[in-house]
């Protein structure tokens, strides 16, 4: 997953909407109005928000940067450099960030 989240590739509202296999692009997780892009799921979604602070906590660890730089840290670059590799993977597999939305019943 990381890698297709990476590449733009992975099952967001966005995606999903753009190759036609959704009505709409908005969040499934926090029932927001907002498109869900990788912005949102790593950034604003308050249905991941403990999970987001972990991500940044591990990110300014694993680079030893500040709390405020993190949080300013851009997705690309989240996704670019090296040593936050490690963060998004425990995002990833705490979190069903880049999976495909929970079927309704």
């Amino acid at each position: 997953m990381f890698y297709r989240l990476k590449c733009r590739q992975a099952p967001s509202g966005v995606y999903l909407k753009r190759f036609g296999h959704g009505d709409d692009d908005k969040c499934w997780w926090c029932g927001g109005t907002v498109s869900q892009t990788r912005e949102h799921l790593f950034r604003h979604c308050s249905w991941w928000m403990d999970h987001q602070n972990e991500v940044l906590k591990g990110v300014g660890k694993a680079t030893g940067w500040k709390g405020g730089t993190c949080r300013h840290v851009q997705i690309p670059e989240l996704f670019s450099i090296d040593e936050c590799d490690q963060a998004v993977m425990d995002f990833l597999a705490a979190t069903d960030v880049g999976k495909f939305p929970p079927k309704v019943k």
